[in-house]
């Protein structure tokens, strides 16, 4: 943003300085406030969504980004920084070219999926990360599913951070996507999905962790039953009785133990 910049109009007071942004703001709109820091600085806020709100609030010499939290907190909202952002941090630079500000729920859904996706599919890691957060807080449709091309990303990192979004999203569509992590070639991407499944035990997960039971690592497997005990039931039982000639010595015994205590809650 370069050097310091300052405007008063009316009850709006905007000061950006080092990149960072002072405001005092008496009963005015969100958009205006909004507007102003644009003004003043090189920002490019794409809006997708009216926020005609009137705040009042004040702050002196917070980073952009905070600043831009702080005025947005009283409505909806998702807040997107493009790649452009994380390049110019990398180089010590805290500017962004642009900013999407959209509102969560299906409004919108649509276009912001399809600046996510470009994001998932060309940007640098951290702002894939990014992509993932923003997107599993949208929690749409055309938001699973653009998701869903993080767990082919080149990644395992950005694969597992898939994962655990769609364990947050949860519902018959996230199941889908998890157990198709299922056949993830890196086995801490395997062991995340049924981390994922464990820390929200139902029925719903058997079909996924009976799969897990088959995974060519013994670890994965050790938590397939360690969830399936969690969650009991008859469906868990078969799962685990069909799995108890396992090759591993160690994943029979743990088998034997959860059938056993599995049987004495019967």
């Amino acid at each position: 943003m370069g050097g310091a910049h300052d405007q008063t109009v009316n009850d709006l007071h905007v000061s950006i300085d080092a990149d960072f942004v002072s405001v005092t703001a008496k009963n005015v709109t969100t958009q205006n406030i909004l507007y102003e820091i644009a003004r003043l600085s090189d920002l490019k806020i794409v809006q997708y969504v009216p926020l005609e709100q009137s705040i009042s609030l004040q702050f002196e010499r917070l980073p952009l980004r905070s600043a831009l939290e702080q005025i947005l907190a009283a409505n909806s909202y998702q807040l997107y920084q493009s790649q452009q952002t994380y390049s110019d941090e990398l180089e010590g630079n805290s500017r962004s070219n642009t900013l999407w500000i959209f509102s969560e729920g299906s409004s919108d859904a649509s276009t912001a999926a399809t600046i996510l996706e470009s994001q998932l599919r060309t940007g640098k890691p951290r702002a894939r990360i990014e992509a993932i957060k923003s997107l599993k807080k949208l929690g749409s449709p055309e938001a699973i599913e653009t998701l869903s091309l993080a767990l082919t990303d080149e990644d395992s990192w950005i694969r597992g951070e898939a994962v655990n979004a769609f364990a947050e999203i949860g519902g018959n569509s996230s199941d889908a996507y998890l157990a198709q992590a299922l056949t993830d070639e890196d086995a801490a991407v395997r062991a995340t999905v049924v981390e994922a499944l464990a820390d929200d035990p139902g029925e719903h997960a058997v079909p996924a962790l009976t799969l897990a039971l088959q995974d060519p690592d013994p670890d994965v497997r050790m938590l397939a039953i360690d969830a399936l005990e969690e969650i009991g039931g008859h469906a868990a039982y078969t799962a685990l009785i069909l799995a108890s000639e396992d090759t591993d010595p160690e994943v029979r015994d743990a088998i034997s133990e959860s059938l056993a205590l599995l049987e004495h809650q019967q």
